[in-house]
């Protein structure tokens, strides 16, 4: 039997099915954490923000929580970004991800490698993490003495390739420190993190977030690089299917995949959102000529807005010291149907968004 063939619009369709933005959840944060595998934090709102917009009830309080009883933290994760992960996962995955960074930091510093002893700076590391909490400077400034004249923030990262680390609380809050403090994750955590790497479970967990998706797809989000020695364990355990160009695509059984005319609600994703990293080929949510749009210089993407389930435009937030706005700014113009979702959307935004005693609006801008 031919295996079956997804459209582009069916592959969006399952996508936001579970990205929980067909219809918002009722999980609690780290079950929707845990759900996403992770969720992308190098700035502190946008984490909340796409918590925010795919649940029924949420506040940023619960995940300040969560980091302060230590079921979730701030960590290097995923392509090497900060996200915020459960300890859970962190502990199991946490050696699959690592060769993710090791190749970020020799593409940043790769002369480091040849010059400094690794295994001598982690332990350098390792011991003055057991002696105080220290910021990335703090701990450069401590390597630098045992590997004079080179980067301390090469020096940091190279450490980080092989000791998992985590970004104390309040980073990962909504309003976070700049510059976080650190801790191994085994003395943050009270346990080592797993020897072995788990890569079928991080790719299993993959596709059941973000699948159906190709090899391609995989390294995209994880940036591994060995899914074809992984596949060979999973395969008996996945569907195979297959996209509209032919390419194979493999996802979990049972996983939803809605049809292509189910009705996808307007919606407003934050900066950075995974959605838009996870695939290789991300015209099943991004249209290939709007991505210039989105993806800017110096690894930057903005907010976006969704309209029938793809990215439709970009939105921003606007301070002043008594109001505070949300500006949509759609790439084309809009259905009455679509602008009026907008706006309620920006509405429940802007709940989330405002200080006591600010006044709140919502702005649609002209096409550009």
């Amino acid at each position: 039997m031919s295996p079956t063939v997804l459209t582009r619009r069916e592959l969006n369709r399952a996508l936001l099915a579970r990205q929980l933005l067909l219809q918002r959840a009722t999980l609690d944060p780290l079950a929707a954490i845990e759900h996403l595998v992770a969720v992308q934090a190098q700035e502190a709102e946008p984490p909340h923000l796409g918590l925010w917009t795919r649940l029924t009830a949420y506040h940023p309080d619960e995940v300040a929580a969560l980091l302060a009883d230590r079921s979730v933290v701030r960590a290097p994760f995923v392509r090497a970004a900060p996200h915020l992960v459960s300890a859970r996962d962190l502990l199991q995955l946490a050696v699959a991800v690592q060769p993710a960074l090791e190749r970020a930091t020799r593409g940043l510093f790769g002369e480091v490698w040849q010059r400094v002893d690794v295994p001598d700076l982690v332990a350098v590391a390792r011991s003055a993490l057991e002696a105080d909490v220290l910021t990335d400077a703090e701990l450069g400034a401590v390597l630098a003495e045992h590997a004079p004249g080179e980067d301390p923030a090469a020096l940091t990262w190279a450490v980080a390739t092989a000791l998992p680390l985590v970004h104390l609380p309040p980073a990962g809050t909504w309003d976070a420190d700049d510059e976080p403090r650190l801790a191994t994750a085994a003395d943050w955590l009270g346990a080592p993190p797993a020897t072995a790497s788990h890569e079928a479970r991080l790719l299993w967990r993959y596709l059941a977030a973000y699948g159906p998706a190709g090899v391609v797809d995989m390294q995209a989000f994880t940036s591994m690089t060995r899914q074809q020695a992984v596949l060979p364990e999973l395969r008996p355990h996945l569907e195979v299917l297959h996209d509209e160009a032919g390419l194979e695509l493999f996802d979990v059984p049972g996983a939803p995949r809605p049809a292509a005319d189910v009705p996808a609600p307007p919606r407003l994703l934050p900066a950075y959102d995974n959605i838009l990293m996870a695939h290789d080929d991300r015209s099943r949510i991004i249209p290939p000529q709007r991505r210039p749009r989105v993806f800017r210089a110096g690894a930057q993407v903005r907010p976006t807005l969704l309209v029938d389930g793809f990215v439709a435009g970009t939105w921003r937030i606007v301070r002043t010291p008594e109001r505070v706005r949300v500006v949509l700014e759609p790439f084309e113009p809009l259905s009455e149907e679509a602008r009026v979702g907008l706006v309620a959307e920006a509405e429940r935004t802007l709940a989330l968004l405002a200080r006591a005693g600010e006044a709140t609006d919502v702005e649609v801008a002209d096409p550009a």
